[in-house]
Parts: C-alpha cells; structure tokens; sequence
C-alpha cells in the first residue's frame, strides 16, 4: 500500500460536509465496472482537491468523469438514488425521477454551505466494485468508526441513515442504541434509521420510499 492509498484509507470519509442535516453511512464508496478496480484515478482526484476528509461529491466525480452525475439530463446514480428515495420520501409532497436527478446534480454530497444538506459517509475509506474485491477494511477501521461516533455527537444531525446488514457490529459501535432492522429510533436530537445496503435484492422503490416515510413522524417529534 502506497502511502496515499494509505492515508486514503483512514481519513477519507466521503462527500459533503459535516454541518449537513442528512448523513447516509454505507460500508465503502463504490466504483464503475470501467474503473477495473483501480484506486488511481480517485487518489488522483482526491489529491487534487487537497486529501480532505470530506470532498464536494461534483468537484471529486468531474475530475472521474466530468458532469457524469451533475450535469442536465445526467443518470441517476444506482446508490445515491435509492439513499434520495428515502429522504425525499421522508418530506411532505410527492416528487418524480426529475426530482431526484435536481438533488442528485445541486444538493446531495455538496461541500458548499448554502447546498449542503446530505453527507454521504463510508466505513471504508477506499473505493471497491464489491465487497469481494480486497481491501485494507481493516486497518483503520477502529479510528474512523472512533471519528464518525464523535462527528455524531459533536454535530448532532436530524437524520442518519446506516445501511448494509452486514455492517451491524460497526454500526452499533456509532450510535447506541442502533434500532432494529428496518426500524427508527431517536438517539438525543438525531433520528437513526437502519437498513439493508441498497444493492439487496427483492427491494423495489416502494421498500425505500416506505423507509422513507416512515421517518416523518419521528423526524417531526425529534
């Protein structure tokens, strides 16, 4: 491991900033089967924009592929739309595909203050296809999830939102008490949902955008 592979691997936290309301914690940031499982081009941009802890999701992504995700018209990523599903549906209203592609291109993982509204976290500072791709996982793994507890505590988000089951031990060391499955519970001002990564199968729209739904009581009473 190089040693900005390594630095990576401790300190890159993600995209957005802390002061955002919104937090979504997932196991890793994913890559494009094009990437081929290389780390360079993401180091590359993660230097340029200075090794931070946490990037500006459009400013990081252009340096992959310039407007891929930010630009009219862009796709929606596979992810990221499933995290969008949840909190757009956890809001009063109704919202289409245009919606989600609006917040996907000016608010979601945005590091500027006046956009700022998610924070898009991974335990795993190093990008991956898969889980079954290897990694250093490991190394670190008791720092970041010291760092992201503390964030928590310190910044005091509306909502965080932890997906992957498999993740629970980790996750149950962020925040306590972690609720159940599928299930909210409210840790002093934050609303904690926890769920199954957003690449499980059998999970249609109507299961998010029920999650979703699910919040805006606790969220209105938090």
């Amino acid at each position: 491991m190089t040693d900005i592979e390594r630095e990576m691997a401790e300190r890159f936290y993600g995209f957005g900033r802390w002061k955002a309301p919104y937090w979504f914690i997932g196991p890793e940031q994913g890559q494009d089967k094009k990437e081929k499982d290389e780390l360079g081009p993401r180091l590359s941009a993660w230097e340029k924009l200075g090794r931070p802890e946490l990037a500006d999701l459009k400013d990081f992504h252009d340096l992959l592929r310039p407007g891929m995700w930010t630009e009219e018209g862009a796709h929606l990523q596979k992810t990221w739309r499933k995290l969008m599903l949840v909190l757009l549906s956890s809001r009063p209203g109704v919202f289409d595909k245009e919606d989600l592609r609006q917040y996907q291109r000016t608010k979601l993982g945005r590091a500027c203050e006046e956009t700022d509204e998610t924070c898009l976290l991974e335990l795993s500072g190093l990008p991956a296809n898969s889980g079954k791709i290897t990694r250093d996982r490991e190394s670190f793994l008791d720092r970041r999830i010291a760092r992201l507890a503390c964030a928590v505590e310190t910044y005091k988000p509306k909502l965080v939102v932890m997906y992957g089951k498999g993740q629970k031990k980790h996750f149950e060391r962020i925040v306590k008490p972690l609720p159940e499955l599928d299930k909210t519970t409210v840790v002093g001002e934050t609303v904690v949902l926890f769920t199954k990564h957003t690449n499980a199968r059998k999970l249609t729209d109507e299961h998010w955008c029920n999650l979703g739904k699910s919040l805006q009581e606790a969220m209105r009473s938090a």
